[in-house]
């Protein structure tokens, strides 16, 4: 069943979506952001500067509260405007929850191949000064719409058996690797997620809510300087031959601080 509801996402192409019936899952978003080599943030952690700590508040909320925003934006967006299928030069503006953090998303373009699925993404794109960005390196969930369960242990139990097991996880922020990013693993509680719009993702019926639940791998990048960065990311997620894999590269430029949408704010998340 993980592979048969897996594979409904990961090997569907946009137009294909948007005629589709309501998928039971969605999991292994990978989401990617950039960093500099020298960063000036404050409160990085385990050898990585640039990343704010696990256990720390950034913008008054915990890693796990993030995932959950993150997971009702990426639900938020119409399938047929959504980043999950962009590549090349992409406006990143594009459904930005407002404040200091910007979401990042990957791709659920993949194709088939031996060990399972492999998506690739390469993304150009211009961040305001002052943005923090978010993303999961990996992640998972599972909520009641798509027929995972109703209790906490059930959807933990969904969420965990579509991640696992990974292998692979490697983060480059402009050619530095990020280290320990198993202690960047993270399972929420139930939360919710929804109304859904039109043209969801899930095919659900418009202003669908739902309990769900997730678990995952994800960094929460300080504000980067104004200049050029490149982030390059690898991961998979399951076992061949029901493996997906990814292999994305961020080009990102973050504007000086007179440019772009504003949004400046301490690097340490205070």
């Amino acid at each position: 069943e993980r592979q048969t509801m897996k594979s409904k996402i990961i090997n569907i192409t946009k137009t294909q979506l948007l005629a589709a019936p309501r998928l039971g899952l969605v999991a292994a978003l990978l989401v990617l952001a950039i960093q500099t080599t020298v960063i000036r943030a404050g409160g990085g952690d385990d050898g990585n500067p640039a990343i704010l700590p696990p256990n720390s508040q950034p913008y008054g909320k915990s890693y796990i509260e993030w995932s959950e925003d993150h997971w009702r934006w990426i639900y938020s967006i119409p399938a047929d405007h959504h980043p999950v299928f962009q590549d090349g030069n992409v406006d990143l503006n594009l459904y930005q929850p407002p404040g200091h953090v910007w979401f990042l998303c990957g791709s659920f373009s993949a194709t088939p191949v031996s060990s399972g699925y492999f998506a690739t993404g390469n993304r150009t794109g211009i961040v305001p000064h002052g943005k923090a960005l978010f993303f999961p390196i990996i992640d998972a969930e599972a909520s009641t719409a798509e027929g995972n369960g109703t209790t906490k242990a059930q959807l933990l139990a969904a969420a965990r058996g579509f991640l696992d097991p990974t292998s692979g996880l490697a983060c480059e922020i402009d050619g530095q690797p990020v280290q320990h990013l198993e202690r960047y693993r993270f399972e929420t509680p139930v939360f919710v997620w929804g109304p859904v719009p039109a043209n969801n993702l899930l095919g659900l019926p418009v202003g669908t809510t739902t309990r769900s639940v997730s678990a995952g791998y994800f960094l929460m990048l300080a504000p980067l300087p104004p200049g050029q960065h490149t982030i390059h990311f690898t991961g998979t997620s399951g076992v061949s031959p029901n493996a997906f894999s990814l292999d994305i590269t961020y080009h990102l430029t973050v504007q000086p601080k007179s440019k772009g949408y504003g949004g400046d704010c301490d690097d340490d998340g205070d």
